[in-house]
C-alpha cells in the first residue's frame, strides 16, 4: 500500500517494512499498533512533531532487535528487507 503519490529516488526505511521483517506473523502494522506493542506512550497523534518523536522511539526499539539479529549496517538491513 503506497502512502504517497511522490516517487522517491533515495532509499526509504519504513517502520511497516521493518515490522514485517521483525514480526512476520503480526497482522496490524499501523503506527498506533506498533507503538502499543512496544509500550511507547501515544501522545497527540497526527501532529508532525509528536508523530516523529514517537517514530524515533519505535526506531530505537527496532534497532535493539535488528542488532540482536547480527545486522550491523544499513546496507545489511536494506538487503534483508529487499527479500521481504
Amino acid at each position: 500500500m503506497a502512502t504517497s503519490k511522490v516517487s522517491l529516488s533515495h532509499r526509504v526505511l519504513d517502520t511497516m517494512m521493518i515490522a514485517k521483517w521483525l514480526m512476520p506473523k503480526r497482522k496490524n502494522l499501523s503506527l498506533d499498533s506498533l507503538l502499543h506493542a512496544y509500550d511507547i506512550p501515544v501522545t497527540n497523534r497526527h501532529h508532525a512533531l509528536d508523530d516523529s518523536l514517537m517514530t524515533a522511539q519505535l526506531w530505537s526499539r527496532f534497532m535493539e532487535e535488528i542488532k540482536s539479529r547480527d545486522v550491523d549496517t544499513l546496507g545489511d538491513l536494506y538487503a534483508l528487507l529487499s527479500h521481504h
